[in-house]
């Protein structure tokens, strides 16, 4: 596509060409029902205005904005990656544990002023329907009255696991069921996963990025073992699967999710409650385990989803940085550099 300067239109419109010449379309494109005009002795097709009604055309989306989910459990550093390298300005909707001078600490000043918090859960107390009711509303506010401030940014949901409960408190049909303590229909659901789903798709048509953050917890399965007596009998047994603790309408409305985790100083798995590697836990005598080389941990990422540059998914990343993450997400360029590293 190019520019030719004088056809209709003031400043110029879009003209379908091939080097200098126009290009002919194929019968039935959209360039068919273009106009045709005369730009010297050449003649072109020139695209009609976009119909009424707030049409936007294609050729001008805005730059690719995040719409991100972050899962892992305690201490694996989801709110600190997006506070070090996402889009600024930020605000962020906290639901998880307060921010503190460890979080600080690791940015540059410069950033961190322009880094604005909210804590949105401060008691101690269960919460209630009225409460969620509060904290929803106070999240749209937080967004509607710093749209122009925000656009470009980022918009950050600190605690996406409670997040997930304030919604289902909220929601006239489930939250009397949850008070009550009692199992509501999951067919209920659906008025939740539509808010949040047009929730994802505004913050980013405002040109807003949105993150997430989620807790991790081993899934648990049915295993049938035998007793003493040489009985059958079920047992619930913790498996080293985890899974996120957030709704799967977050994951398929985003275009980008991480798994944060730690991994053993020697590269081993942490799979057992009690902080040691799976070497360690799995041997047949720990005593013989040289247990210094299993001191430290290194912070790892899975790229779970990544909807820029599907080549990178699956793979796994030591202390993953905000510029590597834009490299991975380059459909350009994410190939050539997963070959590169690997």
């Amino acid at each position: 596509m190019a520019i030719k300067p004088g056809s209709a239109g003031e400043g110029g419109d879009l003209v379908d060409t091939i080097g200098d010449e126009p290009a002919e379309s194929d019968a039935g494109s959209a360039l068919d029902a273009a106009i045709t005009e005369t730009v010297g002795d050449t003649p072109v097709k020139v695209l009609k205005a976009a119909p009424i009604g707030g049409f936007t055309r294609l050729t001008e989306l805005p730059i690719d904005i995040f719409s991100a989910q972050i899962y892992g459990f305690e201490g694996t550093g989801k709110t600190i990656f997006w506070l070090k390298g996402g889009p600024l300005p930020m605000a962020i909707a906290n639901l998880d544990r307060p921010l503190t001078q460890a979080h600080l600490g690791v940015l540059k000043r410069e950033r961190a002023e322009q880094i604005f918090f909210k804590n949105l859960r401060e008691g101690f107390d269960a919460l209630s329907e009225a409460e969620a009711v509060m904290i929803k509303d106070q999240i749209e506010q937080m967004l509607l009255k710093n749209l122009d401030w925000l656009r470009g940014g980022t918009f950050m949901i600190d605690g996406g696991t409670l997040f997930r409960d304030v919604l289902k408190l909220a929601d006239p049909k489930i939250g009397p069921q949850l008070t009550a303590k009692g199992r509501f229909n999951p067919k209920d659901k659906a008025s939740v996963n539509a808010y949040i789903a047009n929730l994802m798709s505004w913050i980013q048509d405002k040109g807003i990025n949105l993150v997430m953050t989620s807790h991790a917890a081993w899934s648990w399965e049915m295993q049938k073992s035998m007793d003493d007596q040489g009985n059958a009998r079920n047992q619930l047994v913790r498996t080293k699967q985890m899974y996120p603790k957030q709704d799967d309408i977050c994951f398929e409305r985003s275009n980008l999710v991480l798994l944060m985790f730690k991994r053993c100083q020697c590269g081993a798995n942490i799979t057992s409650q009690d902080g040691t590697c799976s070497v360690i836990h799995d041997s047949l005598d720990p005593k013989l385990v040289n247990e210094g080389l299993h001191q430290g941990r290194r912070h790892c990422t899975r790229i779970v989803t990544n909807k820029f540059a599907t080549v990178s998914e699956g793979s796994v990343w030591e202390d993953l940085d905000w510029a590597t993450l834009q490299v991975l997400c380059n459909p350009k360029k994410a190939a050539d550099y997963i070959e590169a590293v690997s």
